[in-house]
């Protein structure tokens, strides 16, 4: 048994939870049984001792899944301690810790200020959605309280430890993964800023040096984006009120892929992962994702609030400001303090981005000529900076000086309430016609839409193509107001998948039954009913034909068994394989979500089928679908 690594493994778990030795014992014994009982497993299957140790420890936090909420102390960061530590190579800096702050109360209940506000109206008090019964890691207090920031050339460790010994939190610097990525723990910190929160300070200023951080069990953790991204921690939402609402699952699945910022199994082949059991369901992704999700997931659960979109929270003070009005009157007056001057006049942070403007080509001290009075801040802002190809753009809730190229990439998703609209579907052809922004769908990149079956409009897209559908679906409001709300149909695709004649008969009648079953509504019109949460359809077509050549096995060496000249004419004729094979080939047309396209396609992987059996799109047409052959 490896009883030596795993009390090296239970002893760092212990120091870091810093419990009392009647937890201690009673906690280690538990892990204790999990690690060895997987090793015997493991060991019984074939793997070696020291193969078997590492894979249990690898996936002893999915063997343990939520069992021991109080343990789940981070399991690769600990690993990576006690492999290098064995090597003498490095460790991780402690920079903050303490018995009273290691590890504060838990927050039962969820953030009580409000998580989501709308544009020109506060959001209604809603129901929570989420069932993680603690939530304390994104609820911290510390990482909403304001603080000023003064830091010129101060070394990163020096930050972390201020930070962390004002807030009075631990915090764990990743130095193996920060110096393996070409940093030093030591990095200059230039960040000068009146009253900002904790959280936006972290985001701001680790994003200089592509770090990314993180808590995890009363930790906060800094490292590199690359190692953060690999952590992937689960969160459960109730689906009760979507179903209430009239969401399907699947909307929902779409919904949340589409949406954020981030990596899924389903779609790109590696990242997180969302999981619907009955009325749970549990997503599985990393700490800065789950930062937005229940906001996301709270509007359109609760779709209360009149307005042009529903925003997180700290983007709203900028996005107010953007519309105040203002006058200047500048010459020859140096980029770096025109924006200085607006943000006292304006009384909000305005960053310049100063590492994607000098990328540019240009410097932050560029003279800039420009009057104007009575506009407002956004609109002179747009016209004073466009001379440089620059425009401005809302991060962690911070107003940045970039360039168009970089506020291009930044995206972030909106719930609009188009209930009013008469025919709110018609919007998914008509925004991408009426704003200058790039689309996922028509250009191959940039924002996506997504209906749901209540009337909400979920778009991910620039700030500035936010306002610019803010303002097309001003008109299209006001002409609606009028009308009665209605459910409004999902967005389909239709995708062809080439098979074997007797498989395609088979996953016609299977795929149904086991992808997603309330979203199919099998043979029927064209147009199914607006209120029918089933709209997924299924045909076949037969397309002939296809000759496959055979290869004839390699002879052996045994020798041939003594028969007749006859019995042997015979017997090469009965074992001689053909050297070709003729199969029928049919075409499964599949008119469904992108969402269900793709469990379809990692259905069709799963039983072993090749690639050239996967859907391809065919050219989405309003009425039906377009020609020009199957392929």
């Amino acid at each position: 048994m490896p009883e030596h690594e795993f009390e090296i493994y239970l002893s760092v778990l212990s120091r870091l939870m810093k419990l009392d030795e009647q937890q201690k014992s009673a906690i280690a014994d538990e892990l204790s049984d999990h690690l060895e009982q997987r090793f015997e497993e493991l060991v019984r299957a074939g793997l070696g001792r020291d193969e078997a140790i590492r894979q249990a420890l690898d996936e002893f936090g999915d063997a343990s899944g939520l069992a021991v909420d109080l343990t789940r102390v981070s399991q690769k960061r600990i690993r990576r301690f006690i492999m290098r530590s064995s090597l003498a190579t490095a460790a991780l800096l402690v920079i903050g810790f303490g018995w009273a702050f290691l590890f504060p109360p838990a927050n039962d209940a969820l953030n009580s200020e409000p998580l989501l506000i709308a544009q020109d109206a506060a959001l209604q008090a809603s129901a929570k959605i989420s069932l993680d019964t603690d939530s304390s890691d994104f609820d911290e207090p510390f990482l909403k309280k304001e603080i000023s920031l003064n830091f010129a050339d101060t070394p990163l460790t020096d930050v972390l430890e201020y930070l962390c010994r004002e807030q009075e939190f631990p915090c764990l610097l990743d130095a193996i993964a920060v110096e393996e990525a070409g940093l030093l723990v030591d990095e200059p910190v230039n960040f000068i800023v009146e009253k900002i929160r904790v959280d936006q300070a972290l985001d701001l200023m680790l994003r200089e040096f592509e770090l990314a951080w993180y808590i995890e069990d009363g930790i906060l953790h800094v490292t590199t984006i690359e190692v953060a991204n690999e952590i992937l921690t689960n969160r459960s939402y109730d689906l009760a009120p979507f179903r209430a609402a009239g969401i399907a699952p699947g909307t929902l699945l779409e919904v949340v892929m589409q949406a954020t910022d981030a990596l899924w199994e389903e779609i790109d082949g590696s990242g997180g992962r969302v999981s619907i059991v009955g009325d749970v369901m549990t997503i599985r992704q990393t700490y800065q994702v789950h930062r937005g999700l229940p906001q996301l997931l709270e509007a359109i659960a609760n779709p209360g609030a009149p307005g042009r979109g529903i925003y997180q929270a700290e983007k709203v003070a900028c996005l107010r400001e953007l519309d105040v009005a203002t006058s200047v009157s500048f010459t020859d007056t140096p980029l770096s303090d025109v924006v200085e001057f607006l943000s006292r006049q304006h009384e909000i942070p305005i960053f310049l981005d100063t590492v994607s403007i000098e990328e540019a080509g240009l410097l932050t001290d560029e003279p800039i000529s420009f009057v104007m009075s009575g506009k407002s801040l956004a609109t002179t802002l747009r016209l004073m900076l466009s001379e440089f190809e620059l425009t401005t753009v809302i991060r962690s809730g911070e107003l940045f000086v970039t360039t168009i190229e970089v506020a291009n990439e930044h995206l972030h998703s909106v719930v609009y309430d188009v209930r009013k609209i008469q025919d709110p579907s018609q919007l998914l052809d008509a925004l991408p016609a009426l704003t200058s922004g790039l689309w996922e769908e028509i250009d191959g990149s940039g924002g996506e839409m997504s209906l749901t079956e209540n009337g909400l409009l979920v778009v991910r897209q620039t700030e500035e193509i936010h306002r610019e559908i803010a303002s097309v679906l001003k008109t299209f409001v006001a002409k609606g107001t009028n009308q009665t709300p209605h459910r409004v149909r999902r967005t389909l695709e239709t995708r062809l998948y080439r098979l074997p004649s007797e498989t395609a008969d088979d996953l016609r009648e299977a795929l149904p039954l086991t992808i997603a079953p309330e979203t199919w509504r099998g043979d029927g019109p064209s147009n199914p009913d607006e209120d029918s949460l089933a709209v997924g359809t299924i045909q076949k077509v037969s397309v002939g034909q296809k000759v496959i050549e055979l290869a004839r096995p390699k002879s052996t060496s045994q020798p041939a068994k003594k028969t007749t000249a006859g019995d042997a004419t015979k017997a090469d004729e009965k074992l001689a394989p053909p050297e070709t094979i003729v199969v029928s080939e049919s075409v499964l047309i599949i008119n469904q979500t992108a969402a269900i396209h793709n469990r379809i396609d990692d259905f069709l992987r799963s039983l072993g089928l090749d690639q050239s059996a996967l859907g391809r799109k065919t050219t989405r047409l309003s009425g039906g679908m377009s020609g020009g052959g199957l392929f």
